[in-house]
């Protein structure tokens, strides 16, 4: 049986009175017991299983006809598999999504609250559900959110990380410019929007590209450093 659980059919085939017995309660007949078939035909019996939310789960079937007795096991099982979020979020926020597949009762919950979701929780009926997992923009350091997804007893734990705000200057190999001028490019690491701009005089800068620019200095005729 799946998770869903309904009606299955088996067959009795006996010229004595019988009857059938299952040792689970979610597993129920359409007749428990009668008469053998006047004309020798085997007897169809119906067995219901109730939906399920568990992974798995065994009843032992007992059919018993005058001295003898048959056993056997009926099993009902759940499957369930998550597809994780594939990337870190930007510092900016945004969304992105996952999928639950199952045939279970299932819930999503975010171990913090810049993480949520369109959805929490589910009645699983064994297709796909798209989850959209929406982070806040970040304006601190790198951060990440343990993602727990639960059905039927199992659980599914995830991290997703997100950029943090990043603004930092790579120090030229050689600071110095010459006496006679000239002009250094500088490197920005950064995910932020920014400008720049100079206090020393004889000194100008000027912004290249998002990650670099340059500082430039004329003619120093004087003899100290500046």
């Amino acid at each position: 049986y799946t998770a869903a659980g309904g009606p299955l059919p088996f067959s009795i085939e006996t010229n004595q009175p019988w009857e059938v017995r299952s040792d689970a309660l979610w597993l129920t007949f359409s007749k428990s017991e009668g008469e053998p078939d006047p004309e020798g035909k085997p007897m169809v019996i119906t067995a219901t299983a109730a939906k399920s939310n568990v992974m798995s789960r065994t009843a032992t079937v007992t059919v018993t006809s005058g001295d003898d007795v048959e056993t056997f096991e009926v099993v009902q099982k759940a499957h369930f598999k998550v597809t994780e979020i594939a990337e870190a979020f930007s510092a900016a926020g945004g969304s992105q999504t996952l999928t639950i597949k199952t045939d279970l009762d299932w819930e999503i919950s975010s171990s913090e609250p810049w993480l949520t979701f369109d959805k929490t929780e589910g009645q699983g009926d064994g297709s796909a559900v798209v989850v959209t997992a929406t982070a806040a923009a970040n304006e601190g350091a790198v951060r990440s959110a343990a993602v727990k997804v639960s059905a039927g007893g199992m659980t599914e734990t995830f991290l997703v990380e997100q950029d943090g705000i990043e603004f930092r200057i790579v120090e030229p190999e050689d600071p110095v410019i010459e006496g006679q001028g000239g002009e250094i490019l500088i490197e920005v690491v950064t995910t932020l929007d920014w400008t720049v701009a100079v206090s020393g005089k004889g000194f100008a800068a000027e912004k290249v590209d998002a990650n670099h620019f340059k500082v430039s200095a004329g003619w120093n005729n004087t003899f100290a450093e500046r």
